[in-house]
């Protein structure tokens, strides 16, 4: 058998031997075609359906019922193949109407010489394979928008909405891109500053990209929501071209609030597509224009996909966040400016190795590898955090977004992961928690002195009782006494009190320790008695009964438990206080925990003292609001940055008509 590049099948009415196109075709490149020739179009339906062709070239004589149908009819068994309609006249009717059956050309048998035919072969092959090659790129570039974090939006030269991907039109508030298509988008989401100030077109990086033709990068402006809310917003603006020209601009924006991870819009190539059918029908006048029609033709299909690789290439450059897009196998494919950026590796150092073998710690590798099989197996999108290692060692922590991008047929091609790197935000919020940490020891230490004659009061009683137990021990021993009975009671006397005198020392000294505190399991229960015995002496003294309706069967809790102390000892002497600043007749204190039916722990302190007004209400935890003649207003306020620290809430209650009731929740949290 000889080897042959190009599969054919010819539909004629000639026989086999007598094929003017066979013949012509095997005597200018014999072995170039594997030509398999029928006159029949039902034997013809069927060898497309067993045969891998290449191409299919049509006589129109075959089919003189069912005229131009008959394409249709072929087209519809394997749409994928270039079909060629023969004739044996010049119809130009003919030849537009065959391209709009789906015929890729339409040729004058008398005119097919060998040449005419091996080039219209060739390149109807080859515009087949570059129109499928085109429309793939154009699909993974429209998945990418699709799953950009980041808002997109274009606009024109003046200045109105030519795209906006849903991040954006979700950001903005609005509900429908068509609320922003053909507007001016400035004038809705980009009038005003954070000051106050008007923010004219002119002034707008924007526009200035669009004017100038420059790349801006933009941390330190405010974009409006459809509601009216505004939000600080950090945003990247390049221009964009045809042909070289500038025809607008496109931005990328994200609220730099949340940090959400962002990726940009693919403009549509279907204009273009439509265009190239144009320009190609008209250019169906005469057959000896073919190969020029279709050189032009393929360099400008070229063009259009060598724009769009450019454009999602500047995108991804533009973009804030790091894009990474890995192969199945793990092995890097994309790998954007921001990724190089941060880890100080080039593109061609990332691409074709393994995530794990140059960016990811050993101990989170399996974690890593997890993610990935999980996409595979449908399980996205996924969110998921994690180390990177630079080129010199630094660790940046990144939370990635992730997703797949799949053929046709449904199977996953790529994983995607678009992040953000939070290394610095999260040295902050471990700064924020140190100085809560900071005040909240501060205020214990407060708190501790304003109970000072209570504590000093309390250790005297035990101290008292050491010293009688110690005078009698002495008495007895100096008078000779026989009953060492009596002796040995009083030192078992002093020796408890000398152990209630430790632990009340050891209670106030864990309670004002001052470190790194620890989360443990609480039993909140155990917790309000210990805080309340080092309250004993403030109750005792100012006549306060105490109540409890306490579960006995709440679960332990995850907290900080010195915290959780400091917030409930808070809310006690608060209690105490507003009783005995105002003389209330009735002093009476209740304390009441239970489990709502949302598995969240609630912790109530009830008195009846004077209450709040509802004035008071809404500020009580502003920052040095107090109701007390002496106090500073910094004990609340510490509370419930404790509390919302651990998932909680603190608050006030409405509408008692005596005394004051403060509520806080804490989130369940099990362990075995």
């Amino acid at each position: 058998m000889v080897a042959s590049n190009i599969k054919l099948l010819l539909i004629e009415s000639d026989q086999y031997g007598e094929s003017d196109i066979c013949a012509a075709l095997l005597h200018v490149a014999p072995t170039q075609f594997a030509i398999t020739h029928t006159e029949c179009m039902s034997d013809a339906i069927e060898l497309i359906n067993d045969n891998p062709f290449d191409v299919v070239l049509f006589d129109m004589a075959v089919a003189e019922n069912e005229g131009l149908d008959a394409i249709s009819q072929l087209r519809s068994i394997n749409p994928s193949l270039p079909y060629i309609v023969l004739s044996n006249d010049d119809n130009e009717d003919m030849a537009l109407e065959a391209v709009k059956y789906g015929a890729q050309d339409y040729l004058n048998k008398s005119k097919a010489t060998g040449q005419v035919l091996i080039r219209v072969v060739r390149y109807a092959v080859e515009r087949k394979r570059s129109e499928e090659n085109l429309q793939t790129s154009k699909d993974g570039a429209q998945q990418l928008l699709e799953y950009a974090d980041e808002g997109i939006y274009s606009v024109d030269v003046e200045g109105n909405c030519t795209f906006i991907n849903p991040s954006g039109i979700r950001m903005l508030g609005y509900d429908d891109e068509r609320e922003l298509l053909g507007k001016h988008i400035h004038a809705l989401i980009h009038h005003t500053r954070a000051d106050g100030s008007p923010c004219l077109d002119k002034e707008c990086h924007v526009y200035a990209s669009t004017r100038i033709g420059k790349i801006f990068h933009v941390d330190d402006e405010i974009l409006w929501r459809a509601d009216g809310s505004s939000f600080p917003a950090e945003y990247r603006t390049a221009p964009t071209r045809v042909n070289g020209a500038i025809n607008g601009s496109v931005v990328t924006f994200s609220d730099i609030t949340h940090r959400k991870q962002v990726e940009s819009d693919l403009k549509t190539a279907h204009d273009e597509l439509e265009q190239r059918v144009k320009e190609r029908t008209r250019h169906l006048e005469k057959v000896n224009q073919l190969l020029e029609i279709e050189i032009d033709h393929r360099i400008k299909a070229q063009d259009i996909l060598d724009k769009e690789r450019e454009f999602i290439s500047a995108l991804l450059d533009t973009v804030g966040a790091l894009v990474c897009v890995l192969d199945t196998d793990g092995k890097i494919v994309v790998f954007n400016r921001a990724c190089e950026e941060v880890t100080g590796y080039g593109l061609d150092e990332a691409i074709g190795k393994y995530v794990w073998d140059l960016f990811i710690i050993d101990e989170e590798i399996e974690g890593v590898k997890k993610v990935v099989h999980d996409l595979e197996d449908g399980r996205y999108p996924s969110r998921y955090e994690n180390y990177w290692l630079t080129k010199s060692g630094e660790r940046r922590l990144v939370v990635w977004s992730n997703t797949v991008l799949k053929d046709d047929a449904g199977v996953v091609q790529n994983v995607i992961g678009t992040g953000i790197d939070i290394t610095e935000k999260r040295k902050i919020e471990e700064k924020e928690k140190q100085r809560v940490l900071e005040l909240a020891h501060v205020s214990r230490l407060s708190t501790m002195g304003e109970m000072a004659t209570q504590i000093a009061h309390e250790l005297n009683q035990p101290l008292s009782a050491i010293t009688t137990y110690s005078d009698a021990c002495l008495y007895m021993l100096k008078s000779n006494s026989q009953e060492t009975t009596d002796i040995v009671s009083a030192l078992k006397g002093i020796k408890l009190q000398a152990h209630r005198s430790g632990e009340i020392i050891r209670g106030l000294r864990n309670f004002v320790k001052k470190g790194e505190l620890q989360k443990s399991t609480t039993d909140i229960n155990a917790l309000i008695y210990a805080v309340l015995n080092l309250a004993t002496s403030e109750i005792k003294n100012n006549k306060i009964d105490i109540t409890f309706s306490l579960d006995d069967e709440l679960p332990l809790v995850v907290t900080e438990r010195i915290l959780i102390e400091q917030v409930v000892l808070n809310l006690v002497r608060n209690a105490i206080d507003a009783m005995t600043e105002n003389d209330s007749m009735a002093r009476e204190l209740h304390v009441q925990t239970a489990l709502n039916n949302e598995q969240i722990i609630e912790v109530k302190i009830m008195d009846t003292g004077p209450g709040l007004k509802p004035d008071q209400i809404e500020n009580i935890f502003n920052t040095f609001v107090t109701t007390k003649k002496n106090g500073i207003g910094m004990g609340l306020p510490i509370s419930r940055t404790i509390i919302e620290a651990h998932g909680g809430t603190l608050m006030a209650e409405y509408g008692r008509k005596t005394g004051a009731s403060f509520v806080f929740t804490l989130p369940l949290d099990r362990e075995e």
